[in-house]
């Protein structure tokens, strides 16, 4: 039986616990200590089934529901879409995620370049394995590290800042003999400010942990870029090192080519997609963005990084040229689906 510390657990009235995390032994693990030293239910979503979220949503109305009011402990399998999850358990009612990471893999699981199948409300999809763990994490109450007494000091430090520049709300904590309780505050963060890119393009960003060799900046530019030359920079450069290990990137940008309409920028390890936003007519705050991207890493070089983006994007003469000649101008990156 784990030992339960008291003086890490605070009562609420009623609540839902949804663990997460790449690691399905280590997930699996702790949810089921966690509800055994709480004496929370411990109750399970079917893998691989698309009804997850309204699982869960019921869950949290039953939860509300009994006398005394009871809590629930959630492991959430990977192949899930843990934002429907999240978003249905927050929409129910109290919701705490907690995310389980192994300290000797979760930097090699950032640079995966394997996809998954996953399930969503509309459909199979499939979902590089490093968007899913960067979204665990980003959405995050509590990270709990485990296994990390296999990892040199100054790697664990390296990785805890990480894990903080990814997301500065977080609660991160190196898992010892007792079972870590996630515990109640006030004010929490809402789950789409956690994320550190978000966070940083709100002026925002003030990781608890820090090093060195971590950095976080964020890239503002009016010009939009030619594709050309950008993906000439994401296929050579920007993913040969040149400027450091970029482990994260997301933001707000703009392509010559596609006048009229921002994308939202989103970059984990070696993948990177770039999903069309509203036109510019249903989307006024969008309108005067140009790029302003944020870009997580170890070892950045940000001034030799910032020249290469500047690099990208249209010069003089191209920008006086105007739109119509803009969109003449040859687009390698593939084209937007419309939903």
């Amino acid at each position: 039986m784990p030992h339960f510390d008291p003086s890490s657990f605070v009562a609420r009235s009623a609540g839902l616990t949804l663990v997460l995390g790449a690691e399905t032994a280590a997930r699996e693990t702790y949810a089921e200590q966690l509800a055994a030293a709480t004496g929370a239910r411990l109750a399970r979503v079917i893998a691989g089934h698309a009804s997850a979220a309204s699982e869960v949503a019921d869950l949290v109305a039953a939860l509300e529901g009994t006398q005394p009011a009871a809590r629930a402990v959630v492991p959430v399998p990977g192949d899930v879409d843990v934002t429907h999850v999240i978003g249905a358990a927050s929409d129910a009612g109290d919701a705490t995620v907690v995310t389980v990471v192994d300290a000797t893999s979760i930097i090699s699981r950032l640079g995966r370049q394997t996809y998954l199948d996953r399930v969503a409300p509309d459909g199979p999809e499939l979902v590089a394995e490093a968007a899913i763990t960067v979204q665990h994490l980003e959405f995050a109450e509590l990270v709990l590290v485990v296994d990390h007494e296999r990892v040199p000091t100054g790697r664990l430090t390296r990785l805890t800042a990480l894990l903080s520049h990814l997301n500065p709300t977080a609660r991160i904590v190196l898992r010892g003999s007792t079972v870590v309780v996630p515990a109640t505050r006030r004010g929490r963060t809402p789950y789409g400010d956690r994320p550190g890119w978000v966070r940083a393009l709100n002026d925002e960003h003030d990781p608890v942990f820090t090093d060195p060799d971590v950095r976080t900046f964020r890239y503002e530019q009016p010009r939009p870029f030619h594709t050309g030359r950008l993906m000439h920079l994401l296929e050579g450069d920007l993913s040969g090192h040149r400027y450091g290990t970029l482990v994260r990137s997301a933001g707000f940008c703009r392509f010559a080519t596609r006048p009229g309409r921002a994308a939202l920028w989103e970059q984990v390890g070696s993948m990177i997609t770039f999903d069309p936003l509203a036109a510019d007519e249903a989307s006024p705050e969008l309108a005067s963005t140009g790029q302003d991207l944020v870009f997580t890493g170890i070892r950045l070089h940000i001034a030799g990084l910032t020249a290469a983006l500047d690099a990208c994007v249209l010069s003089d003469r191209e920008l006086l040229e105007g739109p119509g000649a803009w969109v003449r101008i040859p687009d390698p990156l593939p084209r937007w689906v419309e939903a």
